[in-house]
This record gives C-alpha cells, sequence and structure tokens, in this order.
C-alpha cells in the first residue's frame, strides 16, 4: 500500500528571508512586472490574492513605522543588547555543559538543547529588531509551551531562563509590542506580523501557479514564468531583503 502525503506550497516554494518592509519591497516588484499577455486565470487569481496581501501588508507595515518613529532609540537599543546578552549566557551555559567528555547525561542533554533552541547559533540576534524579538519570542513560547523548559531547569537554568523573560518582556514593552492575556507570559505578535504571514502565504501560491503554467513544449509559458518571477529569482537574502 502507498501512502501519498499532501505537499503544502510551503514544501514547494523556498523563499529568502525578509521582514514586512523588504517584504514590501519585493511585492511592489512583482506587481510591476508589466503585463504583455493576458494571464491565465489561475495565475490572475492568485495576484489578485497578492495584490490584497501586499495592500494590508503595506497598511501595518506603515502604522507599524509610525510607532517605532515615537520608540526611545537608545532604550530600544539598549534593551535590544540586554536581550542579546540573555540569550548569549544561555547558549554559552548550554555549551560549556555541551564539552564535557561523552556519557555524560548533561552533555547530552545540553547538546541536543542547542540544537533544538539555537540551530543557526546566534545569527537570529542579528537581525532587525522586530526580526528578532519574533525569534525570541518562538523560542520562549517553545520553552514554555514544550519539556524545554523542564529540561533546562534540569541542569539549572531557572536564573538564565528569569533573566530572558524579564529581557523579552521589556524588549517588547520598549518597541511597542503589547501584551494579550496572561497565560505563561506569552507576548501576542504585532498585526505586522500577521500581515506577513499571509503575505508570504500568498506569495508562495503565487510562485506555484506561475510555475505550475510551465509547459516544457511551450517555450512561450517558460519566457512568461521567468518574466513573472524575475524579481523573485534576482532577490538577495539579508537582515531585510534584498
Amino acid at each position: 500500500m502507498i501512502v501519498r502525503e499532501r505537499l503544502s506550497s510551503e514544501d514547494l516554494i523556498q523563499l529568502p528571508r525578509f521582514d514586512a518592509v523588504g517584504a514590501v519591497a519585493l511585492g511592489d516588484r512583482l506587481i510591476a512586472v508589466p503585463l504583455t499577455v493576458a494571464l491565465p486565470r489561475t495565475i490572475e487569481k492568485a495576484r489578485e490574492d497578492l495584490i490584497q496581501a501586499l495592500a494590508a501588508l503595506r497598511a501595518a507595515t506603515t502604522a507599524r513605522l509610525a510607532e517605532l518613529d515615537r520608540a526611545d532609540p537608545e532604550a530600544a537599543a539598549a534593551s535590544d543588547d540586554d536581550l542579546d546578552n540573555a540569550w548569549t549566557a544561555l547558549f554559552e551555559w548550554l555549551t560549556g555543559f555541551s564539552k564535557l567528555p561523552d556519557g555524560i547525561l548533561q552533555a547530552e542533554e545540553a547538546r541536543t538543547l542547542l540544537a533544538e533552541l539555537y540551530p543557526e547559533g546566534l545569527s537570529f540576534l542579528q537581525l532587525p529588531y522586530e526580526l528578532e524579538w519574533s525569534e525570541s519570542d518562538g523560542r520562549l513560547r517553545r520553552i514554555a509551551d514544550e519539556p524545554l523548559g523542564e529540561r533546562i531547569r534540569a541542569l539549572g537554568g531557572q536564573p538564565f531562563l528569569d533573566a530572558l523573560t524579564a529581557a523579552h518582556r521589556e524588549y517588547g514593552k520598549v518597541l511597542g509590542l503589547r501584551r494579550k492575556g496572561a497565560g505563561k507570559g506569552v507576548v501576542s505578535q504585532p498585526a505586522v506580523h500577521d500581515a506577513l504571514f499571509t503575505f508570504t502565504a500568498a506569495l508562495r501560491v503565487y510562485a506555484l501557479k506561475v510555475t505550475a503554467h510551465v509547459d516544457v513544449e511551450e517555450a512561450e509559458t517558460a519566457a512568461l514564468a521567468n518574466a513573472l518571477l524575475k524579481p523573485l529569482m534576482s532577490w538577495r537574502s539579508g537582515p531585510s531583503g534584498g
């Protein structure tokens, strides 16, 4: 018996990393591609959805930038340093355990925790403020909702978790990322992140519809796909996108 798994657009289309500002810039370039022929209905519908998602993201980003303009830049920088130091402290503490000889349980546990919490090391601390907050928030959510927290505490890491929670809370406060509800002190993501998620999903579907239209026996379909997706294919990943 053959089991067929259903693949999502996220499985099939891998996008470069970008923040909301970079996503708006990329979206503008994609929409600005001149149309020389009528698009197939499936592509046109995906393009319309992309335009709507881009408009919502632009509005959320504009509002968010206005909030950031009112934030104290010195306070934001200081809070960013505090959060960086807290994540670095936990990383270096776990790294110390991980260097113990093989066969010691604490060493094996520390190596596993490092792989789960820091799959790319400390590189996420170099991201723009909001992306770093989002990465930090995701890791803290896992610590709160999964056994990760208990495993860290079992090694004696409660002081590191306390410092992380306090630094993350202050970072969100300075950046204007408001809390909603109580429940384990989880910080809610602002509207701009929801809009970015929706835009990213629409972009994946659009890219998928365009590439699915290509017929190897019809050169014009490949030419159309190359033209429509050229801004995406030439986009270079960076902290903010291109």
